[in-house]
């Protein structure tokens, strides 16, 4: 405002009026100017704020539809896929409580937090948008049973566990056909880092920054072990195996993960990985289903104070106490109520036994464990069904007798083989596949504890012949103490294990240790075939006993081998024994000179045979049988001898 120009004008009330006026208006427009300002200045903000709320509601939404992916672990024995699952654990331990790592039924539940914390190592902006991640606690083929009409797996993801320092074994290349066949993602764990030779550790490092504290020999080495398991891998699965911090395509290319049971060194890239391919190339996969009950039971356990009860992993849906449900049995589907749903105690409380938390109900995905009725012969590895309408009750009782029979159906059963009992329909499958590969016939099958009945349908192949395979290959299940005493009592063997290869184990020593005791005991009924020349002029004894000296031409010559002249059609009795060059040996072969014993001949040398006849090995009908049967080696050996005196001794 122009001031002299303001005091000019003061003392005229007119234009003093006017002036003030037109300042009041203008006032009064800066003022309204300002309020506006504001309004749109809030109405922004909270346009602003709209926008962000519905993006985090959005997350959240998303967050909501997905359910935990469900893990699984693989390897050979003593890779470390016990060891590597409690340290998983031990990342957050403390946290037992709510929102911390919790021991499900079966299973452990890793909640999001849990994988931020750990994923942050690797990525610090990387953002975790599924619930949780859950790694089931029986590793194997059990892990590989929901809907096997379909051909799916229980498994979103699996890792399997390589021990750097040995490479691929046995069971690893099963895993990796098992995987293939079920067309399961799957990231490897080269485990045992910690063994490289100088290795430095820190707890729960990430592999990035692990491998820039290591001197340049322990990092040599490191990759000169990976680099063999890679290629190993390679081989075997005819996939591209990589190093997950060289891996620019996790589609074609399957990650290798670097990991420390013992430091936990890898096990944030482990947790990051499996989060980051679960909820960015299997969302479809793991979307929640909240309208129907999606259920594998896990396993069948007698609790104290509940009687038999299921393990189930709730994949989908909502399971309340009294619900109706259809589960698989070994005498047909069993329909029964959810009298109990069942939860142990947080992990810090798991070591008190017994102790259950209550649910009316619970929400996938979860382990849980479930009373009811009539449990007692349910199957595991079958689905679960609920439902309250009768219809879709027989509907499901038809659907789970259906793959039942159809596994019972495509047993390949001998008329002399072993018996098989397994704990679920998945681990049952998995060793019918081996013993099939192993040329082991079966005879029978079963699903559950090893009962009485069970050794009883064992021991036919006793009666039958076939005491060999009078054996039951229980696997991963128990043995009623009746059944004990039962198999002592017919004379039936019973090998109980966990692990396919070492139940293959046992039965291969049995069988080879049975044929041993079978050979000894049809030695003296087998002739070991040889065709032989008396040597004219050197008979030194020629009756009671005859000694004269031979020359082996065809086999082998032994000590209690009958001997048969051909052209006087006349038994010489059995060889006594044998000497080369005035020493006692065992045997003659082709082209030795050696003297020859019989004590217990009643024939007389140029009386009834001559010094130069040919003698041949005293064959029988029965004797090349054992041979056939128990000798099969020697038999190979020697067949065109065999054969040659099947004619010279005329035998049919």
């Amino acid at each position: 405002m122009n001031y002299k120009k303001f005091r000019k004008i003061k003392d005229d009330d007119a234009e003093k009026k006017q002036f003030n006026k037109k300042i009041a208006e203008k006032a009064s427009r800066k003022v309204l100017t300002k309020k506006q300002k504001a309004k749109l200045s809030q109405k922004n903000a909270n346009q602003n704020n709209n926008a962000e709320l519905q993006q985090a509601n959005e997350a959240v939404s998303q967050a909501n539809f997905l359910r935990s992916p469900i893990c699984c672990i693989l390897g050979h024995v003593d890779t470390g896929k016990t060891k590597l699952l409690d340290k998983m654990r031990g990342t957050n331990i403390q946290q037992g409580e709510c929102g911390g790592i919790t021991q499900q039924i079966g299973a452990t539940y890793f909640p999001a937090e849990t994988l931020k914390d750990q994923c942050s190592k690797v990525d610090s902006k990387f953002e975790v948008k599924i619930p949780g991640l859950i790694i089931i606690d029986t590793p194997g083929h059990e892990s590989f049973t929901n809907l096997r009409r379909r051909g799916s797996s229980l498994c979103d993801i699996a890792i399997l566990v390589v021990d750097i320092t040995k490479g691929i074994e046995q069971q690893t290349i099963e895993a990796l056909e098992l995987l293939i066949n079920k067309k399961c993602p799957f990231i490897v764990a080269l485990n045992k880092i910690d063994r490289c030779f100088g290795w430095k550790s820190q707890e729960f490092e990430p592999f990035v920054r692990a491998i820039k504290n290591q001197k340049k020999n322990t990092v040599d080495d490191f990759r000169s072990k990976a680099q063999h398991c890679m290629i190993e891998l390679c081989k075997k699965a005819m996939l591209t195996f990589t190093l997950f911090t060289e891996n620019t395509n996790s589609k074609k290319q399957i990650n290798l993960v670097p990991t420390s049971a013992v430091t936990g060194q890898g096990i944030p890239d482990l947790l990051y990985l499996m989060v980051k391919l679960t909820q960015g190339y299997m969302s479809n996969r793991i979307t929640l289903e909240m309208e129907t009950v999606t259920a594998t039971i896990l396993d069948v356990k007698n609790t104290v104070g509940l009687g038999s009860t299921i393990d189930v992993l709730l994949i989908g849906g909502v399971l309340r106490k009294g619900d109706t449900f259809v589960a698989a049995g070994l005498k047909g589907p069993i329909v029964s109520n959810v009298k109990a749903l069942l939860t142990p105690p947080p992990l810090r409380e798991s070591r008190v036994n017994g102790e259950y938390i209550h649910h009316d109900e619970v929400r996938a995905a979860m382990g849980v464990k479930i009373a009811g009725l009539n449990l007692q012969d349910a199957i595991a590895g079958s689905s679960l069904y609920v439902s309250d309408n009768p219809e879709k009750i027989e509907q499901y009782k038809k659907i789970l007798q259906s793959d039942v029979d159809s596994i019972v159906q495509s047993i390949e059963k001998s008329s002399h083989g072993v018996y098989v009992v397994a704990s679920s329909l998945g681990s049952l499958e998995a060793l019918l596949d081996f013993l099939k590969n192993s040329s082991i016939p079966v005879n029978n099958v079963s699903i559950g504890t090893v009962h009485k009945l069970d050794v009883v349908k064992a021991s036919t192949m006793i009666e039958r012949g076939y005491k060999e395979y009078a054996v039951i290959l229980a696997f991963d299940v128990k043995i009623d103490p009746e059944a004990l005493q039962e198999a002592a009592n017919l004379g039936v063997t019973i090998f109980k294990e966990d692990i396919i290869y070492h139940l293959f184990d046992k039965y291969t020593m049995h069988i080879e240790n049975y044929r041993a005791q079978l050979k000894e005991e049809n030695r003296k009924h087998f002739v070991t075939p040889v065709i032989m020349k008396m040597l004219p002029g050197l008979v030194f004894n020629y009756k009671n006993p005859m000694i004269f000296g031979v020359e082996v031409q065809e086999g082998e010559l032994i000590p209690g081998t009958p001997i048969y002249c051909p052209s006087k059609k006349l038994p010489l009795g059995t060889l006594d024994s044998i000497e080369h060059e005035r020493k006692t040996v065992l045997s003659a072969t082709r082209g030795m000179q050696v003297a020859v014993k019989f004590s217990e001949s009643s024939l007389e040398i140029k009386k009834d045979i001559q010094d130069d006849e040919v003698l041949v090995s005293y064959l029988t009908r029965q004797s090349i049988e054992v041979g056939k049967t128990y000798f099969t080696d020697e038999v190979k050996k020697h067949l065109k001898l065999f054969l040659k005196l099947k004619s010279i001794l005329n035998i049919t």
